[in-house]
């Protein structure tokens, strides 16, 4: 994959419908986007080398938080928990 470097000046996010770039959470299978979540979108402001004008908006990174667990998982009750952890409740 080329390279792409651009000198930052400023950078802020929104939060947008899912679209085809954003592949970890679009559909192609119909669903209508406004149904799916928002997620972020980072918009970068910039210049590259030879002075041209650039704002990027970068898909694909999304939050996440680690949490480590040091206690022991039962097969059938560890995978409904990360299940109901992935739904949301």
């Amino acid at each position: 994959m080329a390279q792409f470097r651009m000198r930052l000046n400023c950078i802020d996010h929104y939060q947008a419908v899912p679209s085809r770039f954003d592949p970890q959470i679009f559909r192609g299978d119909g669903t209508r986007p406004e149904s799916l979540p928002k997620i972020p979108v980072i918009r970068v402001f910039g210049a590259t080398e030879t002075g041209q004008k650039v704002c990027a908006h970068i898909h694909g990174a999304l939050p996440y938080v680690f949490i480590e667990y040091r206690g022991e998982l039962v097969s059938e009750n560890g995978m409904r928990q990360i299940a109901e952890v992935r739904v949301g409740h």
